[in-house]
Parts: C-alpha cells; structure tokens; sequence
C-alpha cells in the first residue's frame, strides 16, 4: 500500500499502526481532531513523501516527531491547525522537505537560528497568520527559497535586510497586510523575482529603486485605486509607469 487516506476519521492521535505500513508514500490525515505529533510517530514509514494534517488541532510537535523521515518526505501540510510559533525543532532535521504549508495558523513569527538552515525548503505559505512585521534575516533559515508567501496576516512594518539572503526568490506574497511603506533596498538581494503581490496593502509611496533592482521581473500586483488616488513613484523614475500599465492585475 503505498497511499493511505484517514480524513474525517475523528482521531486524536496519529495511529501507531502507520509507522508499520513501510511502503507508504501518501498520508492524509486531514480534518481529525489531533492536537499533537509524538516522538517517532513516523519512524518505520520511511518512504513517505507526502503528509497531510491541515485541519486538525496541532499546537505542537515533539523534536523528533519526524524522525525516520529525514531522508524523504518532500512535502508537509499543517494549515489550519493552532500553531502559535512556528515548528522549527521538529522540521530542522527533514533534509528533502520542499514544500511547508502553515497557511491558517496563528504564528506570528519565525525564531531563526542562524546555525539552522533548511536548505531544501523551496515553497513556503504563510498565508493568515499573525506576523506583525519582518524582522531582519526573518528567513535566513531557509536559503532557496522560490515562493514565499505571506498573504493575509498584519505586517505593518518590513525591515530593512528582511529579505536578505533569499537569491533564489521567484515569487512573493504580501498581498492583504497593512503595509505603508517598503525599504527602498528590501529586493537589492532578490534579483530572481519574477512576480510581487503587493495589493491590499496601506502602500503610499513606491520607489523606483525599490522595483529596478529586479532583473527579471514581469508581474507587479498592486490596487488599481491606490495608483490612482494615493501611490505615489520617484520622480527619477517615471519610465515605471508604462510597466505597471503592461502588468499591474488586481
């Protein structure tokens, strides 16, 4: 057996009977009622690659309740569970983890250590939390990053250097937040951006320098009436305007 679907199922706990299907790939735990991950839940299922547990009660994980999946699991899903900080002690030793949703949890920040780096982690959702703001080096623990988003939580404040390190960017979402001004450096070491959703946002002012320093971007997302009545752009700059006319979505 290689996929094993238990949503809707009224657990509260990960049955240790998993950990014994050693041919596992795919894991949908979705939509039950477990409220915590024990040391080795996982250990035997070495070959999953795929866990889902959105929509359960998780406040927290044991340090090692990954292990025996270090070497495999590509992908964990953990929206909608009851996290206030985010589980750095228990997904700091998943080597081949790519994708980490904690979309619709209530972390409102990251503790990164800088001896911690998660380097395989590609695609991030922080999507509805409640970060506040973007300290500096906030994701200096996750290096190759390529989709980083933040959509829907309460960023007011994004630091200087708060993207810093984060080269292999694509993608960032900071759409629906409470964001009124960007430092004019925030994307100088994110030159891979492609796409930047800043809609929804209390943005008074953009800078050309802000925007120019990204070699390869093709999409801004931004208020068509916040162009219109408040946003502002450099003077020095003006030649942005016919870009957002090409690119601008709302």
């Amino acid at each position: 057996m290689q996929s094993l679907v238990l949503k809707n199922s009224r657990l509260t706990t990960v049955p240790r009977a998993v950990a014994k299907v050693t041919s596992l790939k795919r894991l949908d735990l979705r939509s039950n009622s477990v409220a915590e991950i024990l040391a080795y839940t996982f250990f035997g299922a070495s070959k999953l690659s795929y866990l889902d547990l959105r929509d359960n009660q998780l406040t927290s994980m044991a340090e090692n309740a990954f292990l025996g999946l270090e070497n495999n699991l590509r992908e964990l899903v953990l929206r909608g569970n009851k996290f206030q900080m985010f589980p750095m002690s228990a997904v700091k030793i998943l080597k081949k983890l790519q994708i980490l949703d904690l979309a619709d949890n209530s972390i409102g920040q990251i503790i990164s250590e800088s001896f911690i780096k998660l380097e395989s982690i590609k695609h991030m959702d922080l999507c509805t939390n409640i970060f506040t703001k973007l300290d500096r080096g906030a994701f200096s623990s996750f290096p190759r990053l390529q989709q980083l988003l933040l959509r829907s939580n309460l960023i007011g404040d994004v630091a200087v250097g708060s993207l810093d390190g984060l080269h292999d960017l694509e993608v960032i979402d900071l759409s629906q937040n409470s964001i009124r001004k960007l430092p004019e450096s925030i994307f100088t070491q994110t030159r891979r951006l492609t796409k930047v959703y800043l809609s929804h946002n209390k943005l008074q002012s953009l800078s050309g320098k802000n925007i120019f320093c990204i070699i390869e971007l093709k999409l801004i997302c931004l208020n068509p009436d916040e162009i219109n009545s408040s946003l502002t752009f450099c003077k020095e700059k003006i030649f942005l305007l016919p870009l957002l006319n090409t690119y601008l979505k709302s």
